[in-house]
């Protein structure tokens, strides 16, 4: 029989808005990068605002072609434009506000790997994948992201200063095969 532990990591401090940012990119873009596990990802916000940076872009170029040739096609295509514009700089202003409701809120957390899988005790609740329901796990520059194969269960995230105890209990546990480590594409 092959002998398992648990391991309990105490998350000390509460995580960087990083974290949440990039734990969000990843929970937001998990058909991307679950069909290619090992790519560098972004911090959500970064990400909108190269959006909205297009977006203005565009604008500026719609407005442009108005004034050169006069149709109006281009001045629906800026009014298109300047909706979206305002959608995004909602979305991103929501995404923030989501980062800080994550911060305040978080607090006195551990994370057990044990037999079973993995859990994230808060002091309000806990929340456990089993092995068989994990896709993989993650670990990005600022944080590491316990992917669910059932993308109606929850999704874990966990501060990335905690990389090598996690990869400790992971291999422990003789579950190795599920860690994708791109550490090494941040630097």
């Amino acid at each position: 029989m092959v002998e398992t532990i648990n391991m309990e990591i105490k998350i000390k401090d509460k995580p960087s808005n990083e974290f949440y940012d990039e734990f969000l990119y990843v929970t937001t873009n998990y058909k991307k990068i679950i069909k290619v596990p090992d790519t560098r990802v972004n911090l959500l916000t970064k990400s909108i605002r190269n959006q909205i940076m297009i977006i203005i872009a565009g604008i500026l170029f719609e407005v442009l072609f108005y004034f050169i040739t006069k149709d109006n096609i281009y001045l629906y295509l800026a009014l298109i434009l300047a909706v979206t514009l305002f959608i995004y700089v909602v979305y991103y202003f929501g995404i923030k506000k989501r980062i800080n409701v994550f911060r305040d809120s978080d607090h006195d957390n551990k994370v057990v790997i044990d037999k079973k899988g993995v859990t994230l005790k808060r002091k309000d609740q806990d929340v456990s994948l089993g092995y068989d329901a994990i896709n993989m796990i993650i670990i990005n520059k600022y944080s590491i992201v316990v992917v669910p194969k059932d993308l109606s269960l929850v999704f874990l995230g966990i501060p990335s200063e905690y990389k090598d105890e996690l990869i400790e209990g992971i291999k422990e546990n003789h579950r190795f095969k599920l860690l994708v480590d791109n550490t090494e594409l941040y630097k």
